[in-house]
Parts: structure tokens; C-alpha cells; sequence
């Protein structure tokens, strides 16, 4: 039987639960009582017009990137020919996105510092205002800093890889990622420590980001 003690030792757990729930709820009540025509009808027309087998560049102007109108497209042909379904898509991306910025504060903090971070984020911005490749992208690049804290090669391949999806959901990203990549090769002459070290995560990073990209080309 649950007591006292595993609510007071999960507070923060807990807590974090309540918040996600908060902002489903909220979330959610907004998709349903809000339509905007153009923003929202443009994801929509793409992912349908994707599934239709139109080329995308082609026959299809895909505004931000083409993860992002694939991911869209994969969820109507899942779960239905409704925008509903990519809004509500849209909200377990960002509250997933939020999470992992708070695991990333916890790995480098504590569960209480997580907890402050997640509720500031979800207060300062409850809803994810329409189904935009940020959210997306915020998702793979927040998943990417948080395998960055792991030192297994395994993990810094993942977060490269994490870092190409970025740029495949909006690519205007890659002007921001790739400097980033690039700026790895020269923290070794810059870091006391072990440079192989410092040169093995930049390998590892810039050819995982790699993959994804080659696979869309």
C-alpha cells in the first residue's frame, strides 16, 4: 500500500505529473475551440497532400521541413483525417520536449531544480500555439542535448543523429547546428583535458548528424 513517505519521496515526480496533465488539459481546450484557417490549414493541406503521393519541393511547397510534414502525415494515416489528431500531436511533443529539458537540469542539478525548471517553462508558455516545426524540432534538439550528458559513444551518435532530425523538421536549423558541430572540432585546442576524448565525441556527434541527412538526400 501506498503511504506517506512515497508521495513525500516522488514529490517532485508528482508535481512534474500534475503539470503535464495541466498543460494537456488547457492545451487540448484550446485546439478544440480554435481554428486558424491558414496556419493550421496549411500542415494540414501538406500532410494530406503528402499522403496523396504528391512530391514533395515538387508538387508540394513544404514551408519548414519534410520530417515535419512526414511525422503529420503518418499521424492522420494512423489515427485519422482529422487536424485534431496533429494538434494533440503537437501538445505530447512539446510537454515531451519540456521533460527533457528538465531531465537535462536534473542529470546536472537535482530533482528540485528540475521541478523549478519545468514549472517555469509550462507557466511561461502553457500551450503550443499551433502545429509549427519548432515544436518539433525543440523535441529532437532537447533529446540531443540531454544523450550529450552521456559519455558512451552510443549515446553521442543518438545525438547527432537527434541534431540532423532538427534539421530535417525546420531546416533553416542547419544554419545554427552545423557551426555548433563544427565548433567541436576546435574545443580540443581550447580543452585541458584528454583532446582524443574531445575529438572522439566531435567524430562521433558530426557523423551521426550526418545520417539522417544522407538518408534524405
Amino acid at each position: 500500500m501506498l503511504n506517506k513517505n512515497f508521495f513525500y519521496q516522488n514529490k517532485f515526480l508528482f508535481g512534474i505529473l500534475i503539470l503535464i496533465i495541466f498543460s494537456f488539459l488547457i492545451s487540448f481546450d484550446v485546439y478544440v475551440h480554435v481554428y486558424d484557417g491558414h496556419h493550421h490549414g496549411l500542415i494540414f493541406s501538406n500532410a494530406i497532400d503528402l499522403l496523396e503521393g504528391k512530391k514533395p519541393y515538387k508538387e508540394i511547397w513544404i514551408q519548414y521541413g519534410f520530417l515535419t510534414t512526414f511525422l503529420h502525415s503518418l499521424i492522420i494515416n494512423i489515427f485519422g483525417n482529422k487536424l485534431l489528431y496533429i494538434n494533440i500531436f503537437t501538445i505530447v511533443v512539446y510537454i515531451t520536449s519540456v521533460l527533457f529539458i528538465s531531465l537535462t537540469v536534473k542529470k546536472l542539478t537535482n530533482n528540485f531544480y528540475a521541478f523549478i525548471t519545468f514549472f517555469i517553462i509550462i507557466c511561461n508558455h502553457p500551450i503550443p500555439w499551433l502545429p509549427w516545426a519548432n515544436y518539433i524540432s525543440l523535441l529532437f534538439l532537447t533529446i540531443a542535448i540531454y544523450l550529450l550528458q552521456f559519455k558512451l559513444n552510443k549515446f553521442q551518435y543518438l545525438a547527432g543523429i537527434f541534431l540532423g532530425l532538427v534539421c530535417l523538421s525546420r531546416e533553416n536549423y542547419f544554419f545554427f547546428i552545423f557551426p555548433f558541430i563544427l565548433i567541436l572540432f576546435v574545443l580540443p585546442f581550447l580543452n585541458k583535458g584528454s583532446k582524443a576524448l574531445s575529438y572522439r565525441i566531435a567524430f562521433n556527434v558530426f557523423f551521426g548528424f550526418l545520417i539522417p541527412l544522407f538518408i534524405f538526400f
